[in-house]
């Protein structure tokens, strides 16, 4: 969402005034598939412009706070089962799959690691983590370990 606010207000006040300027003038000289290659150009660059100025800062800023509150936590520990693993290799990292919070969440793991453990029913995962802001939380081990 902040990027497409991006994408409005670069348009509509940033470079308006001068690049919508000069397509619209330069159409009356140019062909129509020009102008609308400078029209798609010009929409693409405001589009990635906005991505960099309104998304990601705010990420940041939203990371390092969620962070800092995190680090300033007691650690807690928390069990559950494994739901399922991964253990693709061409473009996904392997990973062990469980829930939290009532969502599915993963983290990565080797190959060896997970082949060591294929059978995920078998296993539970302890993650260490500490609370954020808002429920966000930070992990900061995990393990797997056997359920019996």
């Amino acid at each position: 969402m902040p990027t497409f606010i991006g994408v409005y207000l670069s348009t509509k006040y940033i470079f308006l005034n001068n690049v919508w300027k000069e397509i619209i003038s330069d159409s009356k000289n140019n062909s129509f598939s020009n102008t609308v290659s400078k029209i798609f150009v010009f929409f693409v660059v405001n589009l990635v412009l906005s991505f960099i100025v309104f998304t990601t800062p705010p990420q940041l800023i939203w990371n390092y706070i969620n962070y800092y509150k995190a680090k300033n936590q007691l650690s807690e520990t928390y069990i559950t089962d494994v739901t399922g693993i991964s253990t693709k290799t061409n473009k996904a990292s392997p990973r062990f799959y469980f829930n939290f919070n009532g969502h599915s969440e993963s983290v990565k793991a080797s190959f060896k690691y997970v082949k060591a453990h294929e059978d995920f029913k078998k296993f539970q995962i302890r993650l260490l983590i500490r609370k954020g802001v808002w429920d966000e939380y930070l992990l900061e081990d995990w393990e797997i370990i056997s359920k019996w």
